[in-house]
C-alpha cells in the first residue's frame, strides 16, 4: 500500500482564476452597481492596475462614495489616470471636481472648462451641457452665447433635460440665437415630458407672460 503522504495529490482549481482586465472590470462594475464596494474594489483594482480606463474610473467612484474606504485624493488620482486615457466619464468628473472643489482639489474654472470640452467632444451629453453653461456665463472661458447654444443643442438632442431647459431659455431670451417663443416652448416641453418639474414651472411662467404656445403645451401635458 502506497504511503499516503508520498502519494501525489490532484491540484485544486482556483475558485478565482486569473481573469482578463475586461472581465475583471465587468465583474467589478456589476458589484459597484449593486452597492457592494468591497467586492467591486477587489475586481476593479486588478483591472485598473492593468491600465483599464473604465475600471480606473469606477474604482475612483468607489473611493469617493464608500464611507468604508473613503479616499477622495485617491479617487481624483484614478479619475485623472482614466481621463488622460480618454475616458469621457472621467473627463467630465474631473471637470466637476474643478468646478466644485471636490476630491481635495482647489476650484479652477479654467481647468474645469478644459476637461468638460474634452468629454463634450467625445459626445458626453452632461459635459456638452456643462460646457454650454461655461460659454453662456463666461465661466473659465470667454463668454460666447452662440457656442453656448451650439453645445446646449448637442446635449439636448441626446435627451439631456438640463440642456433642453437651457436651450429653451436661449430661444426665449434670444441669447445666441434669434428669439423664438415657439422653439423655446418646444424644448422646455420636451424636458417636461421627461418628468422635470422645473420645466413645467417654466411653462407656467411663460404662460403668465402671455406666450400662447406655453398655454397649449400645458394642455398637452395634462
Amino acid at each position: 500500500i502506497a504511503d499516503a503522504k508520498n502519494t501525489p495529490q490532484p491540484v485544486a482549481k482556483s475558485e478565482n482564476p486569473q481573469e482578463d482586465p475586461e472581465t475583471e472590470f465587468k465583474l467589478g462594475r456589476g458589484y459597484y452597481r449593486q452597492g457592494d464596494y468591497d467586492k467591486a474594489i477587489l475586481y476593479l483594482e486588478k483591472a485598473a492596475q492593468a491600465g483599464h480606463a473604465e475600471a480606473q474610473y469606477y474604482l475612483g467612484r468607489c473611493y469617493e462614495e464608500s464611507y468604508l474606504v473613503f479616499d477622495p485624493e485617491k479617487a481624483f488620482a484614478l479619475y485623472e489616470k482614466a481621463a488622460r486615457q480618454g475616458n469621457a466619464e472621467a473627463q467630465f468628473t474631473l471637470g466637476e471636481c474643478y468646478t466644485y472643489g471636490n476630491c481635495g482639489v482647489e476650484k479652477n474654472d479654467e481647468k474645469a472648462a478644459e476637461w468638460y470640452e474634452k468629454a463634450a467632444r467625445q459626445g458626453n451629453a452632461d459635459a456638452q451641457n456643462r460646457l454650454g453653461s461655461c460659454y453662456y456665463f463666461g465661466t473659465g472661458i470667454a463668454l460666447d452665447y452662440k457656442k453656448a447654444v451650439e453645445w446646449y443643442t448637442k446635449s439636448a438632442q441626446q435627451g439631456n433635460v438640463e440642456a433642453q431647459k437651457n436651450l429653451g431659455d436661449c430661444y426665449y431670451f434670444g441669447d445666441g440665437v434669434e428669439k423664438n417663443d415657439e422653439k423655446a416652448v418646444e424644448w422646455i416641453e420636451i424636458a417636461a415630458r421627461q418628468g422635470d418639474s422645473e420645466a413645467k414651472n417654466k411653462l407656467r411662467g411663460l404662460k403668465r407672460d402671455g406666450v400662447s404656445a406655453a398655454k397649449e403645451a400645458l394642455k398637452r401635458l395634462k
